[in-house]
């Protein structure tokens, strides 16, 4: 069995701010930059990934937005959340998750946050890394095209392809 994967980071978000009564972090939407830059590279990823058959995000704001504007693009799409995919989990976690959600037809798109996606990126593709270190990191709105072509673990992906938001708008044109 085969299954391919895209892990997106999320989009462009509010900022963190230390002021009283501030979002917490879990509560940042995207700004209307960021959701127009996503619907824009949403449609981009298209030529490149013309279905999707499950989308998995975080259940973040600022993820779930994304993970809204992919399905808009995606119409045919699954859409969930999931907990494990909050800010600070490990690769275990999302070996779990994409084992759950494989279907071995069809890509599942998992929308997450850094660092967590890069170190998960990183261990995917290599077995070799120590703790939690990592080689890549994902731009807001990045994805990344990865394929297991057997058992879903570290080390076991094979890396199709890796872009950054811009290249994804570009696509779109």
């Amino acid at each position: 069995m085969t299954q391919k994967i895209l892990l997106i980071r999320h989009a462009i978000a509010e900022e963190r701010s230390s002021r009283a009564g501030a979002h917490r972090d879990s509560e940042r939407a995207l700004t209307p930059e960021g959701v127009q830059k996503f619907k824009e590279a949403a449609r981009g990823l298209r030529v490149f990934c013309p279905q999707i058959q499950s989308i998995v995000s975080s259940p973040y704001l600022r993820a779930w937005q994304t993970a809204e504007i992919l399905k808009t693009a995606y119409e045919d799409s699954e859409l969930l959340s999931d907990e494990r995919l909050v800010c600070g989990v490990g690769v275990r976690e999302y070996l779990a998750l994409i084992g759950e959600h494989a279907s071995g037809s069809g890509v599942l798109a998992i929308v997450a946050h850094e660092p967590d996606l890069g170190i998960v990126f990183s261990h995917l593709l290599s077995r070799s890394l120590d703790g939690g270190g990592h080689f890549f990191s994902f731009k807001k709105g990045g994805v990344a095209f990865l394929e297991f072509y057997g058992a879903i673990a570290e080390g076991a992906a094979t890396l199709h392809w890796a872009m950054p938001p811009k290249a994804l708008r570009a696509a779109a044109n």
